[in-house]
């Protein structure tokens, strides 16, 4: 099916014949298109986005440049041909993602929607991430993971880092965790030990 004539192709793409692109889809400079690709209304793919045959996007996603999706999973044997990628509406992938697509006939790795997915993480074939999953920089989720809905991957491994890496001062670490690490979880982690009566161990 060729590409409808409201989809915004820069004119270095390659964008398979094949391919199924929704009205408002913008792709950017030297995207990859192959065939037997889906991509949803009002998605939008920045520069040297590659998106392999097979692969289901969904509408009004973010696909920032570099991003990988579907290809082939990191799998002794046999390549899987019918295998693919779906990710649900309002995604976001962040520079250098890359997403292996499911290995298995028919298989599917599976993102739902409005995933929020960070800088240089990855996603093994035949993974399951349930809807509003957040994945900060550099998580790498190996085969098969199944990440449930709303879970925030990342966070904490860098506040476990300074808390008992660091070396510092109990009150100094928690103070960079709070400059640091963001997010509610952390400040939750930082408010317990500081409730805490009896303190923590510490390596």
């Amino acid at each position: 099916m060729p590409k409808p004539a409201s989809a915004d192709v820069h004119p270095t793409a390659v964008v398979h014949p094949q391919a199924q692109l929704g009205p408002g889809v913008t792709v950017g400079p030297y995207c990859v298109i192959e065939e037997d690709v889906e991509i949803g209304a009002g998605t939008r793919l920045d520069p040297h986005v590659v998106v392999h045959r097979g692969t289901r996007l969904g509408r009004d996603c973010q696909v920032h440049a570099g991003v990988i999706l579907g290809h082939t999973p990191m799998v002794r044997g046999e390549v899987t041909r019918t295998s693919g990628v779906e990710v649900g509406d309002r995604a976001v992938f962040f520079p250098h993602v890359t997403v292996e697509r499911a290995h298995g006939e028919g298989e599917r790795t599976r993102l739902g929607p409005d995933c929020f997915i960070m800088t240089e993480v990855h996603i093994g074939h035949n993974s399951l991430l349930g809807p509003g999953v957040t994945l900060a920089s550099g998580v790498a989720l190996g085969g098969f993971s199944v990440v449930e809905d709303y879970a925030f991957l990342g966070a904490l491994k860098r506040a476990y880092k300074l808390l008992y890496r660091s070396k510092l001062p109990l009150q100094q670490a928690l103070a960079r965790i709070e400059k640091e690490v963001a997010t509610e979880e952390a400040r939750y982690l930082v408010q317990f030990i500081r409730a805490s009566e009896r303190g923590i161990c510490r390596e």
